[in-house]
């Protein structure tokens, strides 16, 4: 094996009871972008002066210490600079843009971005112990989940006034009450994409046509039962993860 005290390395975070048993290049794809790392040279396999390290197992069971290099740390804060932009590609629901970026230290980059509308998700409760949610087969995932009502919004739209159509459209109801939750990035990386989530009380029975696009079931469950299913990691949309650990926590 390569001497790692000679060599730089960029730290990898490993399973517990895995050894690194390869140097890891400085060059490194991180998604949507290619960072690379200026050779450092180390006084020892400990450390390297004013750096700050941590301790990684080595194959034949000494320690290396990689440092966390001060000096690109004032960075972090640093707004990346959109230089220049392009469209790739575009339909009805999204757009895909390539971007070239000046990173915080004058260096320059692509990044590739979806563009979507911002979104919704409410959790409907028929009663204190009661939700609705709604199955359906998901292509990109390809297999049939349950989840609670979500949908982009249109243009103009208000979130609650997206909320509620939504709620009729996939589950057949009205809410007298909603209640915001939170927001959050979808994917902070690739998406551009807020969800918005929100607790829906007071339902009424309504019809209303349904998207002609989707297919959909509706069920009543126990919310104990829901939040066993969050817990059993059999419901994989994150914005109803969120909303039921959201609403379980709040009682």
């Amino acid at each position: 094996m390569h001497d790692l005290a000679d060599r730089p390395v960029l730290l990898a975070r490993l399973p517990v009871g895995l050894t690194l048993r390869e140097p890891v290049g400085l060059s490194q794809d991180l998604g949507a972008h290619r960072l690379e790392l200026g050779p450092q040279r180390f006084d020892g396999p400990r450390k390297r002066h004013g750096d700050e390290y941590t301790s990684v197992p080595r194959a034949d069971g000494a320690c290396y210490s990689p440092p966390v290099v001060a000096d690109r740390r004032h960075l972090a804060r640093t707004p990346w600079r959109r230089l220049t932009t392009r469209s790739v590609y575009e339909n009805r629901w999204i757009r895909v843009r390539e971007d070239q970026v000046a990173l915080p230290d004058g260096r320059t980059t692509i990044y590739g971005v979806v563009e979507c509308a911002g979104c919704v998700g409410v959790l409907p409760f028929l009663d204190a112990n009661t939700v609705v949610l709604v199955g359906q087969y998901r292509y990109v995932a390809g297999g049939f989940f349950w989840e609670m009502p979500t949908g982009a919004m249109k243009p103009g739209e208000s979130e609650e006034a997206a909320v509620q159509r939504e709620l009729a459209e996939e589950a057949g109801y009205e809410a007298a009450r909603l209640v915001k939750l939170c927001a959050y990035h979808t994917s902070k990386s690739v998406v551009d994409e807020t969800a918005n989530i929100y607790l829906a009380e007071g339902l009424r029975a309504i019809e209303l046509p349904p998207d002609p696009t989707e297919f959909i079931e509706v069920r009543a469950f126990p919310f104990e039962e829901v939040v066993r299913m969050v817990e059993r990691d059999e419901i994989k949309d994150s914005m109803t993860i969120v909303a039921v650990l959201h609403a379980a926590r709040r009682r």
